[in-house]
């Protein structure tokens, strides 16, 4: 099986240390991103508005390689606080369609850029 390093050209580039995604067969792996904007600076406000954006992040990867939001099986999510977490329930409720991906919660006490919340995702190519 061939693995193959996937970056959208529109989302922030993280640093070389890491891919942002890597496709390997017919599975998309999606590294942790961040409420981080295009230019990689941190998005502020509420925990709801770093949420969007750690999605849209996740979905530029995924749509570079031709899918979508309804590709993700499995979301990994690290929160720093209770209201990330709720914000999380309202945001992947509003953008992910029935059945939602399996999900796995994890309340950590850091995250980089000072974020609340980190996303990452497996999707599969059906």
């Amino acid at each position: 099986m061939t693995r193959r390093r996937i970056a959208s050209p529109i989302a922030y580039r993280p640093v070389e240390a890491h891919s942002p995604a890597i496709e390997a067969g017919h599975y998309v792996f999606v590294s942790g991103q961040l409420p981080l904007d295009a230019r990689g600076a941190a998005v502020e406000g509420p925990p709801a508005a770093q949420v969007e954006q750690a999605v849209e992040n996740l979905r530029l990867h995924l749509e570079s390689v031709g899918l979508g939001l309804e590709s993700v099986v499995m979301l990994t999510v690290y929160v720093t606080t209770a209201a990330a977490l709720a914000a999380v329930d309202g945001v992947c409720t509003r953008l992910f369609a029935q059945p939602r991906p399996a999900r796995s919660v994890l309340g950590v006490a850091f995250l980089p850029e000072n974020a609340t919340v980190c996303i990452e995702a497996v999707a599969v190519r059906y």
